[in-house]
């Protein structure tokens, strides 16, 4: 008989659409990878639902957390259902993952058990029916195993099911996608089968849908609608910082309670564990009340009285943070604890779930959910916050409010339930961190865990003394290295930096330093073993008789050459690996890619050498060269098999055939020939392209060719015949490099239009272009698996795209010229780069970083500006924000937003209540500095290149004025605009030059106004009429940059032809010219005091010069392009802020000591690289040779004591 399961289906169903949440719901939008722009977002429900129409088999969806996912998921459960009918053969079923005991095996039946069904329902429906699993909490159940394979869905005689399985972003490392792609058993690839979407922060206009639900939804609520959206207007970065919904719902329940709608809420901070504190007091509080309503037996009412007494909410929160410890500790964090009284009395479960009145009253009044004899934290970061707040107790009364000029933010918030005041809390306050979980776990690997206690370091400074007083005491105390390790990581993450810091002989092993800053700090003897040393600053570091066993930089050393590097190429094994120089004398280098050694160089040709590849078996090296002809080279004794000559020009490149025997060449004389490997014979010439033929690849099958030409095409040829089959067409410049799939179906090429094209074999059409890269592409090439392209530029970068998506994954960046040539190593874990710097650099194609910080800008600075009393700094970035930083601290604390393209001035009013900001967009923006509000936007005619304020505070020039009242705005138009402030008005339209206006200042009095151009001059203009005063020339090539000195006496000008110029104002003599930089000058800035000038130049270098004597008194290396200065305008010490093309702001201290000037830096807003310079190695031990060599490349000193070659 058959047996019947729709009839508990159904029930499934009714039980599901009566258990729906009824409380607000936000449909989420989602973007299509990790690395995906969250503007190019879609809803994710749609995309769910078109997954399960395709032939896909899994869905991961990833996000934050409290990013929605669980929530998802659940709406997705009941959306099915209720389409479902009784007889459908697709089944949803929800799976919560923690709850499930080892879900690699046998996960359907054990969640059907879970919904009681028999053993013979389950045998049935495993025949009859599909199921949509929603597999809900993948992160919070330990799982590393792919369960869609572990569990054999799909495969004969096994589940039929598709799988949707969420996770939180952070869980995530290095290749996640084999946890969770599968590849079914007709041969379809992983990537076919697989999707993931990721769920984007919510928008303003979510957040602001959300809280019109929540004012409906709610009963009581503090605040009135408009109040909301005040508060998130003008709170700063309060629209950052709730992007989730749990925490946006937390934000609505505790605002009211944390801030005061009537007062000033531009001067609140408000931070995440702000919120949390408050949540949990206000959950405990009104549990409390509920509990003091609820009827009680005598013994209840005794126990409540007890708790109250001794201070409800504290006890509350103590078991709170006891039972997160215990989770973590007896249960490796699974969330979910079973607890059944008869099984489990005396273990640690009974001590949080057991029958005792007063734990049963702080259970009912904690943020715990019961289902059955299932327990968990309501949500997981509540939990994790539990784990870091017991390793610190904050403080209660501190304050909300920020001074102007920026203070503490927000920290834990006082509570008006005074039981709190108690001895007990006072003792928590006082507990030592090493009798904490600090000093007993490894929390280096809980990013989310980390989060909640960087956050607390902060916004506690006691918290934070109390971390730093644990590393020092690791220094005598081996047993506290956890601790220590534990603690360092936390204050990196919390943004501290550690400069000219004393960590002589700490013990942090395990710790990770990724991404911190160490300048010139003390570290000698420290125990770094195992240290994650990922993009840390450690310039003028002293690392002697350190041990560094194990560290990890993530990084290998550069190939150094003598000449420009044309290509490089892996032998197919990965063993040998192969440069093509540009040079006579060696035309192509050999190393073995074990320790990098050089074993051979081939020599013969008689012109530079353009290409180099190794045969498919390994055993030959074919090269190319300008001389007109290809060569064949053994491997192993370098001798030249056949010079391959025909060609009458330069030979571009050259390739083998997948079965090594044939070579074709690509050359200048429009042709390509095909070479018989044997006997060197020419055995094709395939004739076509109108202009030089760049590149030629045969695809994996050996049947077809493709070359690229400067006549703009690619075409596509017979390998047999070499009857050109096709003329792709599309690109708008050169094609240079191109490359076959592993698969043969599409090919990529690489065009000086600086995009990338990837092409359908079977259509014959353009599938996809790839956006990203600033100048001309010159290199394509596929990974082995063909999920990845690489590709190298002009502009200094290699991108790494998916496939898939068109998106772009990584961009490496650390070449200092065009990278010619781009390859991936046979396994696929490295890519190779060769650059006209005369260096091959080697990457890893995904770096498994979980955290990379964000404080700062996300593109090249363009501006930076001192307040007026030099306590704030502004910086402007091509990311299109305008950034405000507390100079002390170099904390970030407001950003405004409004421009429509990059920023590329900033400046502060007089008086600096004011800032204005020009952009590309075309609009100058002016700026409340306390409130962040803008309160005017000038369009103007064309691209603002700069501005300035007048001295008395009135106009614009897009500088303003020293009065304040004035701003002058330059243009790509050639002119200058004075802009009246009080009538906002143009006062003035200066004619600049013949080209366009790049710089404009205001002399300190105001009466005049100087500009660069780009036609080689400086002028100079009276303020008041707009009239020219001086036309100053001298310079040969544009004049990017300008400054008044502070008496007004003399102009300084920066020019792309590596000078800089000071003139006299009143007779318009050039007084001196200054000589040094080896590249284009960006920026040039008086001190204070205005004996000295400060020149930033494109080379990445700040010159000091006296401007009495015009010499160079200090060189300072920059890491990265200077792209803007300003000293700090006051005579308590020389301060100097550098915007720098890495994104970076840093300010640094510029001390004279024995007539030389020192650059110490005070801090770094963020870095993007591994900074090493000058670092001292002396004695240090455990370093690996290759290690050793990367530091000596990046200008480490001294010598290790002893070296693992191993």
């Amino acid at each position: 008989n058959k047996v019947d399961f729709e009839t508990d289906l159904i029930r499934l169903k009714r039980e599901c659409m009566e258990g729906k949440d009824k409380s607000i719901y936000i449909h989420p939008q989602a973007k299509s990878s990790l690395k995906a722009s969250d503007e190019d977002s879609f809803p994710l429900m749609g995309n769910v639902k078109s997954f399960l129409d395709s032939e896909k088999t899994v869905f991961l969806i990833l996000g934050d957390s409290g990013a929605g996912k669980s929530t998802f998921n659940k709406t997705l459960e009941c959306d099915l259902w209720q389409s479902y009918k009784r007889g459908n053969t697709r089944v949803p079923l929800y799976i919560h993952l923690p709850a499930i005991n080892r879900p690699e095996h046998d996960l359907i039946t054990k969640q059907l058990d879970r919904n009681h069904f028999t053993k013979q329902q389950i045998k049935e429906m495993k025949t009859q029916c599909e199921f949509i699993l929603i597999c809900d909490g993948y992160d919070e159940c330990g799982q590393t195993n792919n369960l869609y394979t572990s569990n054999e869905l799909n495969q004969n005689g096994q589940w039929r099911a598709k799988m949707i399985i969420s996770c939180r972003t952070e869980y995530l490392g290095r290749g996640y996608h084999d946890n969770f792609q599968t590849s079914d058993c007709n041969g379809i690839g992983k990537a076919k089968l697989f999707q993931e979407a990721v769920i984007t922060p919510f928008s303003q206009s979510q957040i602001r849908d959300y809280i019109k639900q929540y004012m409906y939804v709610e009963e009581k609520q503090h605040w009135q609608e408009d109040e909301y959206y005040r508060a998130f207007e003008k709170i700063p970065n309060l629209y950052d910082l709730v992007k989730n919904p749990f925490l946006l719902a937390m934000s609505l329940e505790v605002l009211p309670l944390m801030v005061d709608s009537r007062k000033d809420l531009s001067a609140i901070r408000i931070t995440r564990v702000s919120l949390y504190d408050q949540f949990v007091r206000l959950w405990l509080t009104r549990n409390k009340a509920k509990l003091q309503e609820k009827p009680k037996s005598e013994q209840e009412r005794k126990a409540f009285q007890r708790l109250t007494d001794d201070g409800f909410t504290q006890r509350g929160i103590r078991y709170l943070k006891d039972l997160a410890v215990a989770i973590y500790e007896k249960q490796a964090g699974n969330r979910v604890v079973e607890y059944k009284h008869t099984k489990d009395r005396n273990t640690w479960k009974e001590n949080f779930f057991g029958q005792d009145d007063e734990i049963r009253l702080l259970r009912e009044a904690c943020p715990i959910s019961r289902s059955g004899s299932r327990y968990q934290f309501i949500h997981k970061s509540l939990q994790e916050y539990a784990i870091a707040r017991a390793v610190y107790e904050p403080k209660k009364t501190l304050n909300l409010i920020a001074g102007r000029e920026r203070q503490d933010s927000v920290s834990s918030l006082s509570s008006d339930d005074e039981e709190d005041d108690t001895e007990e809390e006072e003792a928590t306050f006082r507990q030592p961190l090493l009798d904490t979980a600090l000093a007993r776990h490894n929390f280096v690997k809980e990013p989310s865990i980390l989060q909640f206690l960087a956050g607390r370091a902060h916004q506690e400074p006691h918290f934070k003394e109390q971390l730093l007083s644990v590393i020092e005491h690791s220094k005598i105390d081996e047993t506290a290295s956890r601790a220590a390790a534990n603690a360092i990581t936390v204050l990196v993450r919390a943004g501290v930096q550690f400069n000219r810091a004393d960590l002589q002989g700490i013990r942090i092993p395990g710790a990770d330093l990724s991404y911190g800053v160490f300048d010139s700090a003390k570290l000698q003897g420290a125990d770094l073993t195992n240290v994650n040393l990922r993009n840390v600053w450690l310039r003028d570091a002293d690392l002697s008789r350190a041990q560094m066993e194990g560290v990890q930089f993530g990084e290998s050393p550069f190939l150094q050459q003598d000449f420009i590097i044309s290509y490089c190429a892996y032998s197919t094994d990965g063993t040998t690996f192969a440069v093509s120089l540009r040079s006579t004398t060696a035309n192509v280098n050999i190393y073995t890619t074990s320790d990098w050694k050089l074993i051979r160089t081939l020599r013969g040709h008689t012109r530079l050498a353009t290409c180099v590849v190794f045969s498919p078996n390994g055993y030959q090296i074919a090269s190319s060269s300008a001389d007109g002809t290809a060569r064949l080279w053994t491997v192993e004794t370098g001798e030249c098999l056949h010079i391959l000559s025909g060609h009458s020009d330069d030979v571009s490149s050259v390739v083998y055939s997948s079965n090594g025997s044939q070579v074709a060449s690509a050359s200048v004389d429009k042709t390509v020939r095909l070479w018989d490997v044997e006997t060197g014979e020419c055995r094709q010439i395939l004739v076509g392209h109108d202009k030089d033929v760049n590149s030629a690849v045969f695809s994996p099958k050996d049947d077809r060719i493709a070359s690229g030409s400067n006549d703009k095409t690619i075409r596509l040829w017979d390998a047999e015949t070499g009857e050109c089959l096709h003329i792709f067409e599309g690109h708008e410049n050169i094609v240079w490099g191109i490359a076959f799939s592993p698969n043969g179906k599409q090919f990529a090429s690489g065009s000086f239009d600086n995009t990338v094209r990837l092409w359908d074999m079977e259509t014959r059409e353009c599938c996809r272009i790839l956006e990203g890269h600033s100048y001309r592409v010159y290199g394509v090439a596929y990974s082995p698996k063909g999920g990845q392209l690489a590709s190298s530029s002009f502009d200094k970068t290699v991108r790494l795209w998916d496939i898939e998506t068109g998106e772009c994954h990584h961009v490496l960046k650390g070449h200092e010229d065009c990278i010619a040539g781009v390859v991936y190593s046979p396994n696929g874990d490295r890519i190779a780069t060769c650059s006209w710097d005369h260096t091959v650099r080697l990457w890893e194609t995904e770096t498994g970083e979980h955290y990379q910080p964000l404080n700062g800008h996300s593109e090249e600075l363009c501006g930076v500006a001192f307040s007026p009393k030099g306590c704030q700094v502004a910086s402007a970035s091509r990311d299109g924000t305008v950034r405000l930083w507390d100079a002390g601290s170099g904390e970030c604390y407001r950003i405004l937003k409004g421009h429509d393209g990059g920023v590329v001035s900033v400046d502060y009013s007089p008086d600096g209540m004011q800032i204005a900001s020009a952009g590309h967009d075309g609009t100058l923006r002016l700026w409340d500095v306390e409130t962040g509000e803008c309160l005017w936007v000038v369009k103007g005619t064309s691209i603002i290149s700069a501005h300035m304020f007048s001295p008395n505070g009135r106009n614009i020039t897009a500088s303003f004025s020293p009065k304040g009242g004035r701003i002058v705005t330059t243009g790509w138009d050639s002119t200058l605009q004075i802009w009246d402030l009080e009538t906002r008005q143009c006062l003035h339209v200066i004619k600049g030059g013949r080209d366009w206006v790049s710089s404009a200042r205001y002399s300190a009095k105001g009466d005049q106004v100087v500009g660069g151009n780009d036609d080689r001059t400086v002028r100079l203009w009276d303020a008041e009429t707009g009239e020219s005063r001086q036309i100053l020339r001298g310079h040969n090539m544009s004049v990017w940059a300008v400054a008044f000195s502070p008496d007004g006496g003399q102009v300084a000008s920066g020019s792309q032809d590596y000078t800089v110029r000071l003139w006299d104002v009143n007779t318009g003599e050039c007084r001196h010219v200054l000589e040094g930089h080896t590249k284009r000058l960006n920026c040039v800035a008086y001190s204070p005091t205005g004996n000295l000038v400060a020149s930033g130049c494109k080379g990445g270098t700040i010159r000091l010069w006296d401007i009495a004597l015009g010499q160079c008194k200090a060189v300072f290396i920059n890491q990265g392009v200077v792209e803007a200065l300003a000293w700090k305008p006051t005579n308590e010490g020389m301060y100097l802020v550098v915007g720098s093309d890495d994104a970076s702001i840093r300010l640094w201290q510029v001390v004279e000591e024995n007539d030389q000037y020192i650059f110490r830096l005070c801090w770094s807003s963020t870095h993007g690289a591994l900074v090493l310079s000058n670092v001292c190695l002396q004695g240090a031990s455990g370093l690996s040779a290759q290690d050793y060599q990367l530091l000596k490349q990046r200008g480490a000193i001294g010598e290790p004591l002893s070296m693992d070659r191993a």
